[in-house]
């Protein structure tokens, strides 16, 4: 079940999160007045569940769907979280040589600066 337009869990978000996960997800929640396992149910996923995986415990790391799921339910853009577009470009060099040779040049020469 998604949250509808108008209710608690529909107020406005900062465009992205600059903070991981587990520290960005705690003042959306709070705006919305919703809890872990109000999100969880949401979800769905169990509450140990998803507390393991927003701190990254036994192993456990938010998937895509996981995160893509959560950013449903609060009505995010689906770029909100850091660990959405690390994937994303990640999965992206995996893919791209010449954009991997670009972003390797890039960082190769501001850590010579």
């Amino acid at each position: 079940m998604t949250a509808m337009a108008g209710s608690p869990h529909s107020r406005p978000a900062p465009e992205r999160a600059t903070a991981p996960l587990a520290e960005a997800i705690r003042p959306v929640l709070e705006k919305r007045g919703m809890s872990m396992r109000a999100l969880a149910r949401e979800v769905p996923v169990s509450s140990g569940h998803l507390s393991r995986a927003l701190r990254s415990a036994d192993g456990k790391r938010p998937t895509p769907a996981l995160l893509r799921r959560i950013t449903e339910v609060l009505q995010l853009p689906g770029d909100y979280f850091i660990e959405t577009r690390r994937a994303h470009v990640t999965e992206r060099l995996a893919t791209d040589d010449e954009l991997t040779a670009r972003v390797f040049e890039e960082i190769d020469r501001a850590e010579r600066r």
